[in-house]
């Protein structure tokens, strides 16, 4: 599934278009973002589940990741992430500090559930980019603004590009914040939420959410 957004250029007085690619994962009907811009080389990944169909994606389009965006550490959207990095080594990995943590630790990413191998990340601390609250970093020359949002889990981070917010579960226009996991906060979740849906609203963005795309 394939959707453009188009949105005047933070850099210059011209229109900035990006392709975002939509693949529907396998573990929980979670959503792995290919973030492309026509005549620039290289693609960016919000999240990353199964990664047969994000190298096909990159074959057919003789395409390789320049780095990957990470909302939160829970399986679901991380799970195909070794795979690509072995592929593309040098592709860097922007997540919060405490998503770093859990990608390292099979009680934090609730790989357990889904696999009897726990997941750990393989990647070079050299490309391992921590973002936080209000961090700011660009991509295809445009920014990246990062939004700490927590409460379906302490590490959830929100991306806005643009147009596009990129909220992974903190904020699905089809269904509550889920917040029943053990590090959840259902008031932050609520608050944080809030804050998404006013910033939808004022800014008109366009949603991408972790999950439920079709509903």
């Amino acid at each position: 599934m394939r959707s453009s957004a188009i949105f005047q250029s933070a850099s210059s007085d011209s229109m900035f278009k990006m392709e975002v690619y939509i693949i529907e994962n396998d573990i929980l009907q979670s959503c792995t973002y290919i973030l492309s811009k026509d005549g620039e080389a290289g693609v960016y990944l919000v999240d990353c589940g199964n990664s047969a169909p994000i190298i096909s994606y990159l074959e057919h389009n003789d395409e390789f990741v320049k780095g990957v965006f990470l909302t939160h550490a829970h399986y679901d959207h991380i799970y195909g992430l070794n795979d690509i990095i072995e592929r593309y080594p040098d592709l860097d990995v922007y997540a919060s500090e405490k998503t770093f943590v859990g990608l390292e630790d099979s009680d934090l990413n609730m790989s357990y559930l889904y696999t009897d191998d726990d997941f750990e990340l393989r990647v070079n601390k050299e490309h391992s980019i921590i973002v936080s609250d209000k961090s700011k970093t660009a991509i295809f020359g445009e920014i990246v603004d990062c939004i700490a949002t927590p409460g379906h889990d302490v590490d959830c981070i929100s991306y806005l590009i643009g147009i596009s917010l990129f909220t992974g579960d903190s904020y699905n226009p089809n269904s509550p914040v889920f917040t029943k996991w053990r590090n959840s906060d259902a008031d932050l979740a609520i608050k944080n939420e809030a804050m998404l849906s006013r910033l939808i609203v004022e800014k008109g963005l366009s949603v991408y959410p972790g999950h439920n795309i079709k509903a």
